[in-house]
């Protein structure tokens, strides 16, 4: 798996737990505006009867008098006696007055709305008809043709506008610069906008008909800037898909195939409402324009339905996309439905909750590549599209949440003044949010910078070997760092969110201070490991690439965790060593390598002529363009190292790099090989002499031990 996909998952996953918090949050937000609504009844249900105003006269009376009143009544001899009398005290009547829970009252507030609407359904066409035949609805001033002519010049000039602005964008109209590109093409629909508001603007327009003009315009406007910025979006994906070779072609397909159900879905949306707000200033009694809205719905629901039903789909099993199919299909009939019954604020929760995901990674990814189109090449300047993806990403959850809570009814004064339960729950959400959006940012830095760090020291060429050591400990330092600063980061920003929530952190972290303890018992060996680790980094014991051994593991170094280290033995076996394991290291890369060799020769042997042929054997080897780079000390004979059974023994030696001497050392065998009986020099090798006196039996005796010498000398040749 390639680093930018794990990138991409790993921005994935925080995205979603990002929305998941908004998500959550949610029901929050409609309880408040479901309480905002519901304290009216509460105050309806207790208002007073006619009848129980009217007793007495005294409900308009302060406290004190009416407490007064009641005192002298009880002071009167005849009501004292009755009280006696009766021998318990006087009891206030009260008439039942039936409760209604809020449930109820929704779901009957939710039928009245819905018979109100369907009611208007029967006589819908004849009214919309009567609206647009009535000559009386303030379409024209001074006759039709005045109306008309608005109109046609509102569209001609619009028209104008966009085609000098197109001229403008284009190069002064050479048709060798070809059609604009980028954000120019945006200029065109709000030079058509600009042009047609002059004359609204200039002109005594029919008030209906101003509104009319201006609903349409503007869902023009719209429509255009929508397709131009489908465009603008897909170029800016295409672009990102050529810098990254791994990007399949099915990603660009399926982009454009939303751009273009995104255009159609958004243009009708736009004429929809044009439409509506046309019925709108005509007159429409409220129940006839919200069912001609709700008609109109209909063909956003159908188009929603096909593009998801037609999408292109990634290759995953037919059983799971059918699934997720259906699955979206009904999230978008409930959201019509909730429309319909005028639960706005749930409404905006689904919709948010369906398409916030998709939304946030389509920010950061725009934001991303258009910071990257004019960043330069220096490490400060690639940190600019990092931070403008997730600055883009958290505009689109701000917007998000400032929406739902404008529909919830929670103004900035009631959040931050409240002190409500519902208030304070609510700033613990939106604060938390914010940490975590602002933790989501700081990490994406430090990672952006150490991977970055990375991807230098892995390409830079080390000519010394100061800069290879260098480059080896950053190779092994980093991705611990990196790994360090991700869990510090995610601990502090949850300690911060659970302190936003009204959540007290202190015996949290005492508690986790004691369990660390128990742990710290029960995990011994884990916590010798994790320590051990940190202190062999500490010394620089070993890095990335180096060949050691300790105890009964040796090999090369691969990669480092936590708590143990990787080997890759020269044979290939991989060895997982935890670092209290490891104990003593010895570590045969670093700086270099004194390599012995030994040479038998019999006692007869001219030692200077033997050691002038190794010092040319060690002149050969210093002057041969494969070894030359890494002998430091080339071979030279040290002299007489012992005198053995047959022979003497010869200790010979040279300096070089760490782990060159391998192969070092097999050349200069061949050449002694080579050398030796060139000039007249055996190598010695053990012979038996055996002496006799005649005797047959004898001399077969001394055959066989001579014969059983050989064997054990020669196991080869048995």
């Amino acid at each position: 798996m390639s680093t930018a996909t794990r990138d991409r998952r790993s921005a994935t996953s925080r995205l979603t737990a990002l929305a998941a918090l908004l998500i959550l949050s949610s029901p929050l937000l409609v309880s408040a505006a479901f309480a905002q609504e519901a304290s009216v009844a509460p105050a309806a249900q207790e208002a007073p009867s006619p009848s129980a105003a009217t007793a007495g006269g005294t409900r308009d009376l302060p406290l004190e008098e009416k407490l007064r009143q009641v005192k002298g009544m009880i002071d009167d001899p005849e009501v004292s006696a009755w009280l006696d009398a009766q021998g318990r005290p006087a009891a206030v009547l009260v008439p039942a007055v039936p409760k209604t829970s809020y449930i109820e009252a929704r779901i009957e507030r939710i039928r009245s709305h819905l018979k109100t609407v369907l009611a208007a359904g029967p006589d819908l066409a004849g009214t919309l008809a009567g609206l647009f035949g009535s000559p009386g609805r303030g379409l024209t001033l001074q006759g039709s043709g005045y109306g008309l002519l608005l109109v046609a010049l509102t569209l001609a000039l619009g028209a104008a506008g966009s085609w000098l602005m197109h001229r403008a964008v284009s190069g002064r109209g050479s048709h060798t610069e070809g059609p604009p590109e980028g954000a120019a093409l945006m200029l065109p629909p709000l030079g058509f906008a600009f042009a047609g508001a002059i004359v609204l603007f200039l002109f005594d327009w029919p008030p209906t008909l101003r509104r009319v003009v201006v609903a349409f315009l503007l869902a023009y406007v719209g429509t255009r800037l929508v397709v131009v910025g489908g465009r603008v979006l897909l170029a800016l994906l295409r672009e990102e898909g050529r810098d990254k070779p791994e990007t399949p072609p099915e990603d660009l397909a399926r982009h454009r195939y939303w751009q273009a159900r995104t255009s159609l879905f958004l243009g009708y949306l736009f004429f929809g409402w044009a439409a509506v707000e046309t019925v709108d200033a005509l007159g429409a009694p409220v129940p006839a324009r919200q069912l001609a809205a709700y008609i109109l719905g209909l063909g956003l629901l159908l188009i929603a339905a096909a593009s998801v039903w037609q999408r292109p789909t990634a290759p995953v099993s037919a059983d799971r996309a059918r699934l997720h199919t259906v699955a979206i299909l009904v999230a978008l009939i409930l959201l019509w439905l909730l429309w319909v019954a005028g639960l706005m604020t749930l409404l905006w929760v689904g919709i948010f909750a369906l398409v916030l995901p998709a939304a946030v990674r389509l920010a950061g990814t725009v934001a991303r590549v258009a910071a990257s189109r004019r960043v330069a090449e220096t490490p400060k300047a690639r940190l600019l599209p990092v931070i403008a993806e997730r600055v883009g990403r958290a505009a689109v959850i701000l917007v998000a949440i400032a929406w739902l809570a404008s529909f919830a009814g929670a103004d900035a004064a009631s959040l931050t003044g409240g002190a409500d339960f519902v208030s304070r729950l609510l700033r613990g959400i939106l604060g938390g949010i914010a940490v975590l959006l602002i933790a989501d940012l700081v990490w994406a830095i430090l990672r952006a910078t150490i991977d970055d760090r990375l991807r230098q020291a892995r390409s830079d060429v080390a000519d010394t070997e100061e800069a290879q050591a260098r480059r080896a400990r950053l190779l092994t330092l980093l991705p611990i760092i990196r790994n360090l600063l991700a869990v510090a980061i995610a601990i502090v920003a949850l300690l911060m969110v659970l302190a936003g929530l009204g959540v007290e952190i202190a015996p949290l972290i005492a508690g986790a201070g004691v369990v660390g303890v128990a742990v710290g018992f029960g995990a011994q060996t884990v916590v010798k490991d994790v320590i051990s680790g940190m202190f062999y980094l500490w010394d620089d014991a070993f890095r990335v690439g180096e060949y050691i051994q300790s105890g009964g593991y040796k090999g090369t170094v691969e990669s480092f965790s936590l708590r143990s280290v990787k080997l890759r033995h020269h044979r290939g076996p991989l060895f997982t060593v935890p670092f209290g394991e490891l104990g003593a290291v010895q570590n045969m890369s670093r700086d270099w390598v004194i390599d012995v060799m030994s040479v038998n020769v019999p006692y007869d042997t001219d030692l200077q002529k033997v050691k002038a042929i190794v010092k040319d054997i060690g002149r050969q080897l210093q002057e041969a363009p494969e070894f030359k780079p890494h002998i430091i000390q080339t071979l030279k004979m040290k002299g007489v190292q012992q005198f053995g059974d047959f022979a003497m023994n010869l200790r010979l030696a040279m300096t070089t790099r760490p782990g060159q001497q391998f192969t070092i050392r097999r050349q200069a065998y061949a050449m002694i090989r080579k050398a030796f009986p060139e000039n007249g020099i055996e190598i010695a090798i053990p012979t038996v002499q055996i002496a006799s006196d005649g005797d047959p039996q004898t001399n077969q005796q001394a055959a066989a031990a001579a014969q059983r010498m050989q064997v054990a000398g020669n196991p080869g040749a048995a």
